[in-house]
C-alpha cells in the first residue's frame, strides 16, 4: 500500500459523538506535550466546518466564510483529504508532524516546508475546535481525480497563525528566583552595552530578520498517481 502526503485544509457531515470525541483528544494530546491550554469543541464552529466540506471543492474555504462564527471575528482551518477509511487520529497526527520543520527560534518554517497546520494545531490562543467530513465521489486536487475521498476540515477560534507572533505567546509563567536573576543579567548586559557604545567599542549592526509568514494557505500538491489508499494533508 503506498501513501501519498499533501497538505489540505477542507470539510462536510457534523463530526459528533466519538468522531468529535476523537479529533478533540488528538488535539489536546498534543496540546498537552506542547503546554498550551486545552481545547474545547464548539458546535458553531463544526456546522461552519461541515458546511463548506459538503461543496467538495479542494482548497481553503474563502475567508468570508470564516469570519464572525461562534463568538470569533475569524476561526482558521486545517484540512485533510484521504482514501480508503483514515483514522482521525492520523489526521491530527500528520498535521502535528510539520513540528519538525518549525524553527521556534525565529517563527518561521524550514525553507520549502510546510509548519502553519501545525502551529494551528499547537497555536495557545486557539482554544475551540470545530470539525466535519464529506465523503466526495469525486474531487479534484492538483491535477488528480480522487474517487470516494474522505474530506476532513477542522476549524479553530480564535484563528491563530499570525505572522511574527509566537504560537506559544498566551502561556503564563511564573517570574522566580531563576526569572528574577535572568532579568537582573540581562539589564546588567544592557548597561554594559549601553558604556561600550557610548566609548566606541564592541558596536554590533542591526540585523532585521526575515520572518516567514505561517499561512493556512496550502502549497501546490505534487502531481502523483494515488493508490487505493492515500491520503493528503494540506
Amino acid at each position: 500500500m503506498q501513501t501519498i502526503l499533501l497538505y489540505v485544509f477542507l470539510a462536510g457531515i457534523l463530526f459528533t459523538g466519538a468522531k468529535s470525541l476523537s479529533l478533540l483528544e488528538a488535539h489536546n494530546k498534543y496540546r498537552k506535550i506542547e503546554g498550551v491550554p486545552l481545547m474545547r469543541y464548539d458546535e458553531t464552529i463544526a456546522q461552519n466546518a461541515a458546511k463548506y466540506a459538503s461543496k467538495c471543492i479542494f482548497g481553503h474555504s474563502a475567508y468570508s466564510e470564516r469570519q464572525n462564527i461562534a463568538s470569533y471575528s475569524s476561526v482558521g482551518e486545517n484540512l485533510f483529504l484521504g482514501t480508503g477509511n483514515p483514522n482521525l487520529e492520523d489526521v491530527v497526527s500528520n498535521w502535528y508532524k510539520e513540528k519538525s520543520d518549525y524553527n521556534r527560534s525565529n517563527l518561521s518554517c524550514t525553507p520549502g516546508k510546510q509548519c502553519g497546520h501545525y502551529t494551528q494545531v499547537i497555536w495557545s490562543k486557539s482554544t475551540a475546535l470545530g470539525c466535519g467530513t464529506q465523503r466526495c465521489a469525486s474531487i479534484e486536487a492538483g491535477g488528480i481525480i480522487f474517487e470516494n475521498a474522505l474530506y476532513v476540515v477542522c476549524q479553530y477560534g480564535p484563528a491563530g497563525n499570525y505572522a511574527g507572533q509566537s504560537p506559544f505567546q498566551s502561556i503564563s509563567r511564573r517570574r522566580g528566583p531563576s526569572a528574577a536573576a535572568a532579568l537582573i543579567r540581562k539589564i546588567a548586559d544592557q548597561l554594559q552595552s549601553e558604556t561600550e557604545k557610548s566609548n566606541g567599542i564592541g558596536e554590533a549592526e542591526d540585523h532585521d530578520e526575515n520572518v516567514v509568514e505561517l499561512t493556512d494557505e496550502p502549497l501546490s500538491p505534487p502531481k502523483q498517481i494515488p493508490s487505493l489508499d492515500s491520503t493528503m494533508v494540506l
